[in-house]
């Protein structure tokens, strides 16, 4: 497996931009739930937290539906990213205005399950992709590749997203901000490289 993110730079760089992307998403899903045991009623937000957290397993069908339709799923990859920066730009902002915390609470759930959403999207449109970069023979070690970093992120994503917290005091505005960036550079890599992407995928086309 890691020979062929070695050889195959277009895999290594789509591998990078879900790695950020889903070690952001990690990071937030955490940060959420301590948020939610410092509200006035913690029992009722962590509950709100964990059924906010299903939602995006619950509508993978629909996210499955989407990503299929679109034509150009590496351009929807990158969109998405910038709407998750702007998403958790946004977030960060509302850290540093005074309101009822469960106002602010309830735009941290709208925000973090709309970035949990466009995750699960361009997760689904990122194997077409897998498909027209990598050569038939290696596609079950690139799905590998792929099962074996969203399993490294659900095991140390949380675990850094707390000492992560911790280190910052819980201070959610810089760690919202933080969030920002890692979206912002999962979606710049892919950016980097769009060229490339693009180049690959004609040619599979006219292939075709």
């Amino acid at each position: 497996m890691m020979l062929l993110l070695r050889t195959n730079k277009l895999l290594r760089n789509l591998t990078l931009s879900q790695f950020i992307e889903l070690l952001g998403a990690a990071f937030f899903n955490i940060a959420l739930l301590v948020y939610a045991s410092q509200t006035s009623n913690a029992k009722l937000a962590t509950i709100v937290v964990v059924i906010a957290n299903t939602l995006p397993t619950i509508l993978q069908i629909g996210l499955g539906y989407i990503a299929d339709k679109s034509h150009d799923k590496l351009r929807l990859m990158i969109l998405t990213r910038l709407v998750q920066t702007i998403l958790y730009g946004t977030l960060t902002i509302l850290f540093e205005l005074t309101m009822n915390n469960w106002l602010l609470f309830s735009f941290i759930i709208f925000i973090n399950v709309s970035s949990d959403l466009l995750s699960g999207m361009t997760s689904l449109a990122a194997l077409p992709i897998i498909k027209h970069i990598v050569p038939s023979q290696d596609l079950l070690a690139a799905r590998s590749v792929q099962v074996s970093v969203m399993s490294l992120v659900n095991v140390i994503g949380q675990v850094i997203g707390v000492t992560f917290l911790i280190f910052l005091n819980n201070n959610f505005f810089y760690f919202s901000l933080f969030n920002a960036v890692l979206f912002l550079m999962s979606g710049l890599v892919l950016i980097v490289s769009r060229q490339q992407f693009n180049q690959k995928l004609r040619v599979f086309i006219i292939n075709c």
